[in-house]
């Protein structure tokens, strides 16, 4: 029994993305000891740097080409919104190519709908909903005993059984060291080798008390943050750092900030041990003070990732984002000062915003270049499958035309792509957008404005190779 794994896609207008998918390597990781083989397909290799694709079939027919058919019993996809029709691509291919090939498919967009999924796309067995973990390492354990059938798993949803979901993992500590999957650390290698970006990525928390309602991280990862305890955390940096040789630490976790008590306790802990690690991480900035923001330097924070959302804080107010933005742009400016590169992002297309608005948040991502951001990006509204926002709007959504501002590769879509969007195309609102007060040249216009904005401000750093900053109480 063989079973290999494929990461979401990660396609972007400089080619196909090398990068490391942490959930695919801790499924990887789970299934130690089961005496199964499973193997983790990476993309970029096949292409190579800048490949520009001629559309999401070439880049399947390519994929698919690659996989010896005869080799895998099962083949599990990750999917993620932005290229959820590249992976539906592949595994259509995969079916024809081979008959009996079983295809899985799970992470955060598979898991809004598995129902509507299955029903659309018969070549799809199963759909491994939420954090999977322990629904996949029960159903491997089935196929190692000869049990080729996935119902009662639960988590696992089958056609024509009843769906149980499984209990979220409680304590991350329980879950296996992502070093013990050689997946994790050929991702690694690769990232490092060819885009020169040498981070070690490494998972902090799951789940957020956030209600925004545009973002599906809470329907996936639940409502409570849970967090891997200090010791855990600390043990795995120093893991890591010995068997992947770097030292810089992407933390992920949509709020690795919260509570804010425990992100303290972390870093004191880093200090006191004298740690040499460097890190990064994503949280809503509000809940810190500006005094803690010299802790986190100290502790080795370097990076921090921000979703500001908007310029108009009566839009963070109708989002449900519960943040000040006043007090995120203090702490944004106080983080800089302090030497720790900020990304922020931003959001236009509101289905309430008016033109002003949406030049208002334009000129809040000028600002943010000029105040020394390192990165901020600005993207239109995704009504992602499953989101508050999205069963509001719904009704009212219009498909893009060709390529979506969503879709962020642009990689045409061939008929063989629309037909499948056809087949359900609740799966597929992240491609469209809902009417506002302002048009949509007006939004397509202030995308292009950010992108080039924050192109020649990445330029004049390169240019500049400023050294980094010290923090102001050093």
């Amino acid at each position: 029994m063989s079973i290999l794994l494929l990461p979401a896609p990660q396609l972007g207008a400089n080619g196909v993305g090398a990068y490391v998918s942490y959930g695919v390597c801790s499924l990887q990781a789970c299934c130690g000891g089961l005496g199964v083989e499973i193997d983790i397909l990476q993309y970029w290799p096949l292409f190579g740097a800048g490949a520009r694709l001629a559309s999401s079939e070439a880049f399947a027919d390519a994929v698919a080409s690659s996989i010896d058919p005869g080799r895998y019993d099962v083949v599990g996809l990750s999917t993620m919104g932005s290229s959820f029709h590249h992976s539906l691509n592949i595994a259509r291919l995969l079916k024809e190519r081979r008959a009996d090939i079983r295809l899985w498919m799970g992470g955060p967009h598979a898991s809004a709908s598995p129902l509507k999924l299955l029903e659309a796309y018969p070549w799809i067995e199963a759909v491994f909903v939420g954090e999977a973990e322990t629904s996949f390492r029960a159903a491997v354990s089935r196929l190692a005993d000869g049990d080729a059938h996935l119902e009662g798993i639960p988590g696992v949803q089958v056609r024509g059984e009843e769906f149980s979901r499984a209990a979220l993992i409680e304590d991350l500590d329980t879950l296996p060291f992502v070093d013990d999957s050689p997946g994790y650390r050929a991702a690694v290698e690769l990232q490092a080798t060819a885009t020169g970006l040498e981070r070690i990525y490494m998972e902090g928390e799951r789940g957020c008390p956030g209600h925004c309602s545009f973002c599906s991280t809470s329907r996936f990862w639940g409502s409570r943050t849970r967090r891997k305890s200090v010791a855990r955390l600390l043990e795995e940096m120093d893991r890591l750092k010995t068997s992947t040789r770097l030292r810089y630490f992407s933390l992920l976790g949509d709020n690795f900030g919260y509570p804010r008590e425990e992100l303290l306790r972390f870093c004191t802990a880093l200090v006191e041990r004298s740690a040499r690690h460097e890190w990064c991480f994503s949280l809503k900035l509000d809940q810190l003070d500006v005094e803690d923001m010299d802790l986190l330097w100290h502790a080795g924070c370097r990076g921090i990732f921000v979703g500001l959302e908007s310029a108009s804080q009566q839009t963070l107010d109708r989002l449900g984002k519960e943040a000040c933005l006043a007090k995120e742009l203090e702490l944004v400016y106080a983080a800089i000062d302090r030497g720790i590169a900020v990304d922020a992002s931003l959001i236009v297309g509101f289905p309430w915003e008016k033109s002003r608005d949406v030049r208002e948040t334009l000129r809040l991502h000028r600002l943010l270049l000029e105040g020394g951001v390192n990165h901020s990006q600005v993207y239109a509204l995704c009504l992602h499958p499953g989101t508050p926002m999205e069963r509001v709007y719904r009704s009212k959504a219009i498909p893009w035309e060709g390529l979506s501002l969503s879709a962020l590769d642009h990689v045409p879509w061939g008929t063989e792509t629309q037909e499948l969007m056809e087949r359900c195309p609740d799966l597929f609102t992240q491609f469209s957008h809902v009417p506002s007060g302002a048009s949509m040249v007006e939004i397509s216009s202030a995308l292009m404005t950010a992108t080039m904005l924050d192109c020649h401000h990445r330029e004049r750093r390169a240019q500049a190779n400023a050294p980094v900053c010290r923090p102001a109480s050093s």
